[in-house]
């Protein structure tokens, strides 16, 4: 990784906040941290900074793959959770944010797709959307109206196949 640029050689990633690493535990460690650079003081020539600590620990010397992919973990989430502060500080000083993508109703768009494909077997389409939702309103009833591709689980799948059997002949 490359973490020596310039003078800082604790700087990991720059921007507002900038992602800064600090030497603990006798050099076995470093300690990840946020530095903000909140604006100038002209009066006496100062940076106004504030620090926000990550609570995560790089190991200074990894020797065995274990350690480097923890190494890269924690380097990943650091730099999600500098991204995510990054935004949070745009949205305070410019009044805007990147926007999150929007949850999607799997229900309407599999309608919506039973109806506007161009296959043959539409009407299996139309089936299998009619029993997988009479299938979610018997077993899960919070997801009969309004479910997301992420609620939908291995053993979810496994019960609807089971339903299909036990309803179905075929």
């Amino acid at each position: 990784m490359s973490e020596t640029r310039g003078k800082n050689r604790n700087l990991i990633e720059a921007g507002n906040p900038r992602l800064l690493k600090k030497e603990v535990k006798g050099g076995t460690e470093y300690s990840l941290y946020l530095e903000y650079q909140l604006g100038y003081n002209r009066d006496n020539g100062t940076s106004i900074r504030k620090k926000e600590s990550l609570s995560l620990h790089l190991i200074a010397n990894p020797r065995t793959p274990v350690e480097r992919q923890q190494n890269k973990e924690t380097l990943a989430l650091a730099k999600k959770i500098q991204f995510e502060r990054s935004q949070e500080l745009l949205e305070d000083k410019e009044g805007y944010r990147l926007k999150k993508k929007e949850a999607v109703n799997l229900l309407d768009y599999f309608e919506q797709f039973a109806q506007t494909a161009n296959v043959a077997d539409r009407l299996v389409l139309v089936g299998a959307l009619n029993n997988f939702k009479d299938f979610l309103g018997k077993k899960y009833p919070q997801y009969a109206n309004w479910i997301e591709a992420k609620n939908l689980t291995k053993e979810m799948m496994q019960k609807f196949v089971e339903y299909l059997v036990d309803n179905h002949k075929g």
